[in-house]
């Protein structure tokens, strides 16, 4: 895959030029009070005074010092971001980073001072998506983020007339990271790179990076851009979300369109306005980059800011499923939302939670269980004990307000939503729903008045799932994300289109009616897990299983989720 004379080749050249003095294109640090709107916008790493650091590492995502101290993002300001710990995170508090104050505080009423933050930064090793190295004499590389999903990465050699020599997939596991560093092996080579101070090396010889971008086109699904003034200031601002494979949405403070993707590749992403075409505007990944027009010249436009696609945007992707040898078991998630798989016969012998899309595998003997599925819930690895659903495990609410058709929160009515509900989003958008309360400090108690809440869906009079709202009003995105979802389906007994879609006022019923569809259980008896050896291999092919059903869940660009009502109950069915 990777040229082992082509990387001896490079390391001659950078033998051959090492008298050439080093050079660095740092990024400096930079102090609070002097950030500009551009910086807080696409700021992906703080360093805290007292050494702290807090990093982003996923859509909305950031860590403490290291990833098992982590928080979701539920508010940013022009100079401000509010971070929420993720539930069950021992000993953790709110935190508000205040940029213009230069003060990082631990609560969101932003009275109790903790440390200032000293640096900010747009990448770091767990936020990049695209690496470009030189290594001396027109050789170069890059390194790429392999998609939104977490699949590895792709590295990439160049000849010097900048045509493709090489290229070939790391896996996730193959590239190591801390904070500040990314290093991976090929062919005997070991490159090392700190994207945060734009340096490298390779075995030990000093390298240049030519560029750093924080989100690589393979991986993007949410970008913001607008006109900047010499000032540094965004006047005008658009976003385009993605909500589906093809289609984008434009939203302004007027109105909204949708765009169609034409191509991406890991330096940008080309999107059609108004129609489906051939060619369309080059939006290139690094903040302050000119758009450039259909007609191959730069626009007054620039990009803001750039975001991954989050979990559950554009719904389920299933991952490939490579046929496995007996005995043993193949179950694959084809729902929406994490699941608890057991494997068992007097016990739980075999047990795991997997995410959408993903497969639940496992060697056995060559014997019977009892497959068992449910909604996970919540997303911790569980022990044997959890392998019994504990209704207590169900129990944990939080009190929202129910919105209006309109889509403002003063209607009062107090709801209780089982957090668990949240857990089905992937993110907890329940959950979110709390939090945004909490950064414009409010209570949970207090949800009523907030600009946060519930509606329900209906179609004509059958109601057919609920809105968990993270803003003011109801998104700008939620009608097409619902057609995407469903084109028309049969929901709830009603079948429906676009334009028959509503809103009104949510009772509890409603909640209680999705909330007895996420609490399903299905089963499958008497599973024999595959003839053994010696058996030929021609028989010994693994049982494969897919669990369906149950309801359909989106998250939406804001953290609000769709959640819609079950067309089918929650089944295991083989499939070999």
């Amino acid at each position: 895959m990777y040229s082992t004379s082509y990387f001896r080749f490079v390391r001659t050249l950078l033998l051959c030029t090492a008298w050439l003095p080093s050079y660095s294109m740092a990024q400096q640090p930079i102090a609070g009070v002097s950030l500009n709107q551009t910086q807080i916008m696409n700021a992906r790493y703080v360093v805290l005074e007292g050494g702290r650091h807090l990093v982003e590492y996923g859509p909305l995502r950031w860590f403490l010092d290291n990833p098992s101290n982590s928080f979701n993002e539920v508010k940013r300001t022009e100079t401000e971001l509010f971070l929420m710990p993720v539930g069950g995170t021992a000993g953790a508090v709110p935190l508000v980073v205040d940029f213009a104050a230069g003060k990082t505080y631990m609560d969101f009423a932003k009275t109790n001072a903790w440390a200032a933050p000293a640096a900010v930064y747009p990448v770091s090793a767990y936020s990049v998506g695209r690496i470009a190295l030189d290594l001396g004499q027109g050789a170069r590389i890059t390194l790429d983020v392999n998609g939104a999903s977490n699949e590895g990465w792709v590295l990439t050699s160049y000849k010097r007339d900048g045509s493709v020599m090489d290229s070939g997939k790391l896996a996730a596991n193959t590239v190591s990271r801390s904070i500040d560093n990314i290093s991976f092996t090929a062919a005997g080579d070991t490159i090392s790179v700190n994207p945060v101070a734009r340096t490298c090396s390779v075995s030990g010889s000093t390298c240049f990076v030519r560029g750093v971008a924080p989100i690589g086109g393979q991986e993007v699904g949410h970008l913001k851009f607008g006109t900047l003034t010499k000032d540094n200031v965004w006047l005008d601002m658009r976003t385009l979300t993605q909500v589906t494979k093809t289609k984008w949405r434009e939203e302004s403070g007027t109105n909204s369109s949708d765009w169609y993707e034409v191509s991406r590749t890991p330096e940008y992403i080309e999107l059609a306005p108004g129609g489906k075409n051939n060619i369309g505007n080059r939006f290139y990944l690094n903040p302050g980059s000119q758009v450039v027009g259909m007609n191959r010249k730069p626009l007054e436009l620039r990009v803001a800011h750039v975001q991954r696609q989050w979990p559950g945007q554009l719904g389920t992707v299933f991952q490939p499923v490579s046929p496995g040898v007996s005995p043993g078991f193949q179950i694959q998630n084809k729902t929406d939302y994490p699941v608890l798989v057991t494997l068992e016969q007097i016990g739980c012998l075999y047990y795991g939670i997997v995410k959408p899309g993903e497969v639940f595998q496992r060697n056995t003997g060559a014997v019977w269980f009892t497959i068992k599925a449910s909604m996970a819930p919540d997303l911790k690895e569980p022990t044997v004990a959890s392998c019994i659903r504990k209704p207590a495990l169900y129990a944990a609410t939080i009190v929202v307000a129910g919105i209006s058709t309109a889509g403002t929160a003063g209607m009062g009515t107090a709801l209780v939503v089982p957090a668990m509900l949240a857990t089905a989003a992937g993110q907890g958008a329940a959950i979110a729903t709390q939090q945004y309360v909490l950064a414009n400090n409010g209570t949970v108690n207090g949800a009523r008045g907030a600009r946060v809440g519930v509606a329900t869906l209906t179609s004509g009079a059958t109601s057919i799932g609920l809105l968990l709202a993270s803003g003011g009003s109801l998104p700008t995105t939620l009608w097409p994300a619902i057609t995407a979802m469903v084109q028309t389906s049969a929901l709830g007994g009603a079948t429906i289109g676009a334009n028959e879609l509503r809103t009104r006022v949510t009772a509890q019923s409603d909640i209680d009616g999705i909330m007895g569809q996420l609490t399903q259980e299905a089963s499958v008896t008497g599973a024999y897990a595959g003839y053994p050896w010696p058996w030929p291999m021609a028989d010994r092919v693994m049982p494969r299983y897919d669990i369906t059903g149950g309801p359909r869940i989106k998250t939406l660009a804001d953290g609000s989720t769709v959640l819609l009502t079950q067309e089918r109950p929650l089944s295991i069915n083989r499939v070999n």
